[in-house]
């Protein structure tokens, strides 16, 4: 019987451990990441977020995933500390929305 080999590491992309066979990376084709790196699992259904936005005429700002990183943060009170592109795409959205005036500076 072939003896299988699991790996154990860590994912330099998304920095969760994972043990299993590792995926190559789409990015450079080089680098082991977790075979579930970028799965989108939807714990709670579809959204309908961009259908409830449009509805009341409210523009989206982004969406936040669940991720362990962000609530470990947010629990001991540095989610200044995180760093993902959700946050920042909603803090543009903001800007766009709301841009400062030479006044206010």
């Amino acid at each position: 019987m072939k003896e299988q080999i699991r790996h154990t590491g860590i994912c330099p992309k998304c920095g969760q451990e994972y043990t299993g066979h590792p995926a190559l990376s789409r990015t450079d084709s080089e680098t082991l990441i977790c075979p579930d790196c970028g799965k989108e699992i939807r714990v709670f259904g579809d959204s309908h977020i961009e259908e409830i936005a449009d509805k009341f005429g409210y523009d989206l700002l982004g969406k936040i995933p669940m991720d362990y990183k962000l609530a470990a943060l947010v629990d001991k009170g540095w989610i200044e500390m995180m760093e993902n592109s959700y946050l920042e795409a909603a803090a543009d959205a903001i800007e766009r929305k709301c841009p400062v005036s030479q006044d206010e500076e």
